[in-house]
């Protein structure tokens, strides 16, 4: 919640990105609940997306319940990216180009 009183953050919103990687789903779980409900009922405006990389492959099954739960703007502001790390734009610290992009 720190992050969200910067005042870049307040200006251009705030990218998400979440390595889910040697998470279990029950972790997944807990994260979602605790920390991305709590963002998007507080912050929806300030979360301009979410990138999740390395979910395990039974996530996408999960993903279809929790997407019900979350406000049409967050769903689609979520991408998917399984393990390719290569597509995490530099804006986050990752390698790929996205300067055509709105961020």
């Amino acid at each position: 919640e720190q992050l969200f009183r910067y005042q870049d953050a307040q200006r251009r919103g705030v990218v998400i990105v979440q390595d889910l990687w040697a998470f279990s789903m029950s972790q997944i779980w807990r994260v979602v609940r605790t920390g991305g409900l709590s963002l998007t009922n507080h912050y929806p405006q300030r979360i301009v997306k979410v990138i999740i990389v390395g979910e395990p492959s039974i996530f996408g099954k999960a993903w279809n319940i929790i997407r019900m739960i979350l406000p049409q703007p967050l769903r689609s502001s979520v991408e998917l990216l399984g393990r390719d790390y290569g597509r995490i734009p530099e804006v986050a610290s990752g390698a790929a180009d996205c300067k055509g992009e709105v961020w």
